[in-house]
C-alpha cells in the first residue's frame, strides 16, 4: 500500500508537497534528503515521536499504520518512505547523470572534488 484515500479530509486540500516526519526516524530522514537533493520545496509537519505525537485520531486518519514518514503530493498521499523517493517523475532525479553532477550517497565524498 503506497498510496491512501486519507479519512482525515483536511490533507486532500494541500497544495505542493507536505511532509508529516519525525527527526529519529531513519526513514522520515530518506525522504528530507531526496527532496532536499531534488530542489524541491516543502512544508514540514514534524511529529514529536518521543511524544507519541503521531499516536492520535488525527494522524491516524492521515496514516492509518500512525508511521512517519507520509509525504502528501497535491492532496495525495504517500505513505512508504521508498515510493515517496521516487514518486516524482516529472521533477528532477536525485542520482547524478554524466551532464548533471549532483550528490551521490554512493560515491560521495569523492576527495578528488575537495579544494586544497
Amino acid at each position: 500500500m503506497a498510496i491512501i484515500v486519507p479519512t482525515n479530509k483536511s490533507v486532500e486540500a494541500f497544495e505542493g508537497l507536505h511532509l508529516y516526519h519525525g527527526d529519529i526516524s531513519n526513514c522520515s530522514m530518506r525522504v528530507r534528503m531526496t527532496l532536499e537533493e531534488k530542489g524541491l520545496s516543502w512544508e514540514s509537519h514534524h511529529l514529536d515521536l518521543k511524544k507519541k505525537e503521531n499516536i492520535n485520531d488525527d494522524y491516524f486518519g492521515i496514516n492509518p499504520k500512525g508511521l512517519v514518514p507520509t509525504l502528501v503530493d497535491q492532496g495525495v498521499v504517500h505513505v512508504e518512505s521508498i515510493i515517496s523517493t521516487k514518486h516524482t517523475p516529472s521533477r528532477p532525479c536525485a542520482r547524478p547523470t554524466p551532464k548533471r553532477k549532483c550528490w551521490n550517497g554512493w560515491t560521495w565524498p569523492d576527495r578528488s572534488t575537495f579544494p586544497r
